[in-house]
């Protein structure tokens, strides 16, 4: 039978078909237990992919002053002039933005750059009005919005962003200058921190020293990179977290495989049979590895498959809310596909060769075998 794939295909199909409970239950465990393992990483991976998408447009360095008690607003005139002769930077942006409460939810207040807003379409919102992020879900259009934070406003919401902006603006209201200021307790020239554009990306970090002594103040300092690994180390602690929880699924695997090897112990008299009609010692370790992987690699195919749709379709936020603990009712957006092929086969190899090496191992020892002593000692 050496060289008649096909045929043994066949004959190992067969075979499974005389155990399709076990073997069912079998292959229902091998698709669960890849969707577990590889949905928590996919949605981690598409978390991190999306968050360096966005962070591809943010500053490249962000200046922040320090004072006695934490952060403290920065005078605009003051930080502009001390990086205007700055060799390097390209560009420099003072921000006004910060946390406020609009009843029992956080939102963050922004001025938005206006060419930022040219480009979308939209207009600066004028004193007295906003523009909402997602977050917004008032009973009437009518209904005014109030923000409290060292001041309180009330404000007309002129419009509400498009669902495509939620995974970067969904918890954001756009406020003209002079409201956001009075909202936040600025002074008439105060700013939150400084947004910094360098020529050379990849040369921000050599800039530190020289802002340090640029400032008349304390300040701290933050790179586009650091920003990144900020956001990869949260999905990926909250990710290690979430994976403690398929701990027993992981023991189920090692129980499975247990369960396997006594099964291939128990199929020695069959192969004493087939060795006494003239199969070899290779045919029969074919025949059980085709056995083995006719039912795990449909299983493990379809547990990625199922995985990656999960992650990268409708169902990402429900997901995101379930896994990584995001808000009710929070960004529609879906992620970006975060399918990366190392997830793939990394899941695949962590479930697929323990369950192999306990096809494998038995099957080897009992082809090696002569058939008197199989068809004599049946288990």
């Amino acid at each position: 039978m050496t060289g008649r794939v096909p045929i043994m295909l066949i004959w190992a199909a067969r075979e499974n078909l005389r155990r399709p409970g076990s073997n069912l239950l079998l292959a229902v465990c091998l698709t669960g237990l890849t969707l577990c393992l590889s949905l928590v990483l996919l949605l981690s991976a598409s978390l991190e992919r999306t968050s360096a998408r966005l962070l591809d447009l943010a500053p490249d360095l962000v200046v922040r002053r320090l004072g006695p008690g934490g952060w403290q607003p920065m005078p605009t005139d003051v930080a502009l002039q001390a990086v205007h002769d700055l060799p390097g930077v390209n560009r420099a942006r003072a921000r006004v933005w910060g946390l406020v409460q609009s009843g029992a939810q956080s939102v963050t207040a922004v001025v938005a750059d206006e060419a930022d807003l040219a480009a979308a379409g939209s207009t600066p919102p004028r004193p007295g009005h906003a523009i909402a992020g997602g977050w917004w879900r008032p009973r009437t259009q009518a209904d005014p919005m109030v923000l409290a934070g060292l001041d309180t406003v009330t404000l007309k919401v002129d419009a509400v962003l498009p669902p495509s902006t939620d995974m970067a603006a969904f918890d954001t209201v756009i406020l003209n200058l002079a409201d956001a200021r009075r909202l936040l307790g600025l002074s008439a020239d105060g700013a939150s921190d400084l947004a910094l554009y360098v020529f050379h990306p990849e040369e921000a970090e050599a800039l530190r020293p020289e802002l340090h002594e640029a400032f008349p103040w304390p300040v701290t300092i933050r790179t586009r990179t650091e920003t990144l690994e900020w956001y990869r180390g949260g999905f990926g602690r909250r990710s290690s977290l979430v994976v403690l929880l398929w701990l027993p699924a992981v023991i189920g695997l090692g129980l499975m495989v247990l369960a396997v090897v006594q099964r291939q112990w128990g199929t020695r008299f069959a192969a004493g049979l087939l060795k006494a009609l003239g199969w070899t010692t290779g045919d029969i370790l074919r025949l059980k590895l085709y056995q083995a992987l006719i039912i795990a690699l449909p299983s493990i195919i379809l547990g990625l498959s199922l995985s990656y749709v999960l992650t990268s379709g409708p169902f990402t936020p429900a997901l995101a809310r379930v896994m990584l603990g995001w808000p009710e009712g929070g960004p529609s957006r879906t992620l970006a596909p975060g399918a990366h092929l190392w997830v793939f086969f990394g899941v695949a190899a962590l479930v697929l060769l323990p369950y192999l090496a306990a096809v494998i191992g038995p099957a080897l020892q009992t082809a090696a075998a002569v058939p008197d002593e199989l068809l004599n000692k049946e288990t």
